[in-house]
């Protein structure tokens, strides 16, 4: 298998999982359970390597922060291009009752690239 794919021809969980098993993939949630949330199979979604360091690096940053109170939420808003499980962009929010205290935005993949050329 190539190390080079179409994020956007990702559309099912069977192409997703090869990759995943490739090594080119790696599964997220959306709202992982240690911010409150459930890892139900329909709020899961893929990530190549390099954007799963940085949601990682992210997550680990606000864990540590909502262990220790500074923080009382986590949020993760995808950016959902058709029918593709890769989302082109994630936005992380942490919040403090509330309100927002830190927000990024992790850029994926851009849609307007053909990746298989």
């Amino acid at each position: 298998m190539t190390n080079h794919f179409d994020p956007a021809s990702v559309t099912s969980r069977t192409q997703a999982e090869e990759l995943l098993d490739n090594g080119l993939l790696v599964k997220f949630y959306l709202y992982p359970a240690e911010f409150g949330g459930s890892e139900l199979e329909t709020d899961s979604r893929f990530l190549p390597m390099q954007a799963a360091l940085e949601k990682n690096k992210f997550d680990s940053m606000a864990r540590q922060r909502l262990a220790d109170g500074r923080l009382t939420g986590y949020y993760c808003q995808p950016t959902d291009v058709g029918e593709s499980l890769i989302p082109s962009s994630l936005k992380l929010i942490t919040l403090k009752n509330g309100s927002p205290i830190f927000v990024t935005t992790i850029d994926v993949w851009d849609p307007n690239v053909n990746f298989e050329s």
